[in-house]
């Protein structure tokens, strides 16, 4: 029998978007300046990635605005603090902090919304997919509420992320260029990048590899010109994983290398376990299946240390192809079951009005573990 393998795990994830997580804010009058210098200290540890040293600045904030009952500025800090978390893919805590901070923001619809976004992210993160549509669904009514075009923008890609997820390709397609449109006519071209990106992508899952690649060609082009590494690095995965879909194994190769190279160099480990992969499942295919199997292994201690389960069990089912391919028939079983536990364990989160089914999600996997019996 032969093996159809995951699309997902040729990198077709899209590009999850950040700008909602955290804006730039000035203290109010009569709040003690040293949390206002303690807020601004991990604002700029956060601007330069350095997402530990901005917790630490920001639970500084967070206890001195505690003192003075500051509930707004509290709510303020911990809506950056769960952004932080989100950046370094602990979800469970940043939804805990976006949920704090949605309880102290009734009557400031900026920061409100900016915590929705969060907590969309943080259940999208932990595959609660269902209850993040209905979070960015009322992110977007404040947006709108707000005549805030550019929050608008960026929420309706989030909603086509998480619709692409649950395989509802028509509204995410419709949502991501509702994105793209609302991204030209502000003249964003950050914006328009992640628009392109999560096109192709949400295109290329539906089947339309070559309408696909002239997205991913448009954004690349355009994160180049503007200078967006992480665009370029997402884009490139994608590409990637385009040509890979095409038997261009020498092309795939090379856009999945570039893309680890620039998620390494940013810091960016969950994308740089999404390349790990990637690169391992080329291999995979050239035959080269020693090293198909240390790059899986790198992606999978790396996916682990993310407590990424989705992320887990896909590199668990790239692995477990490849020592099919090389006999380590049991080591793979292993794999495998783990694999199916771990989404079994996800899937009353993407199973309700959608109607996906267990063995849609987990067909593939099931497939090759009956190979591998």
């Amino acid at each position: 029998m032969t093996h159809k393998r995951q699309w997902q795990r040729l990198g077709l994830g899209v590009l999850a978007l950040i700008s909602l997580h955290l804006s730039l804010w000035f203290g109010q009058p009569g709040v003690a300046q040293t949390a206002h210098d303690s807020f601004q200290s991990g604002v700029y540890a956060y601007q330069s990635r350095q997402f530990e040293a901005a917790l630490t600045h920001w639970h500084q904030a967070l206890s001195q605005y505690q003192t003075v009952q500051d509930r707004l500025n509290q709510g303020r800090v911990l809506t950056a603090i769960a952004a932080a978390h989100l950046e370094l893919s602990q979800y469970d805590q940043a939804q805990n902090y976006a949920l704090a901070a949605l309880d102290l923001t009734d009557d400031h619809p900026t920061v409100r919304a900016q915590a929705l976004g969060n907590l969309g992210n943080a259940q999208r993160g932990l595959g609660q997919l269902l209850s993040a549509i209905d979070t960015y669904r009322q992110t977007l009514a404040l947006m709108e509420q707000m005549d805030n075009p550019l929050g608008a923008a960026q929420t309706w890609g989030l909603l086509g992320n998480v619709w692409e997820a649950l395989g509802d390709y028509d509204q995410a397609i419709a949502a991501h260029q509702r994105n793209l449109d609302l991204a030209r006519e502000l003249q964003n071209p950050g914006l328009e990048v992640i628009a392109l990106g999560n096109l192709g992508a949400t295109t290329a899952t539906a089947g339309n590899i070559a309408q696909a690649i002239d997205h991913y060609q448009a954004s690349l082009a355009l994160a180049t010109e503007i200078g967006d590494a992480l665009g370029q690095a997402y884009t490139l995965q994608n590409l990637g994983a385009a040509y890979h879909h095409q038997q261009n194994l020498t092309a795939a190769l090379d856009a999945y290398q570039q893309s680890l190279n620039l998620a390494r160099r940013l810091n960016h480990r969950t994308l740089e376990a999404q390349a790990l992969s990637s690169v391992g499942v080329a291999y995979d295919d050239l035959n080269d299946l020693p090293t198909a199997i240390d790059y899986h292994r790198q992606s999978l201690a790396l996916a682990q240390a993310l407590n990424s389960p989705r992320l887990i069990a896909v590199v668990r089912n790239n692995l477990a192809h490849t020592l099919l391919e090389s006999r380590q028939l049991t080591e793979a079983e292993g794999y495998l079951r783990d694999a199916i536990a771990t989404l079994d364990r996800l899937r009353p989160t993407t199973i309700d009005s959608y109607n996906i089914s267990v063995f849609d999600t987990q067909v593939y996997t099931y497939n090759l573990l009956q190979q591998v019996l």
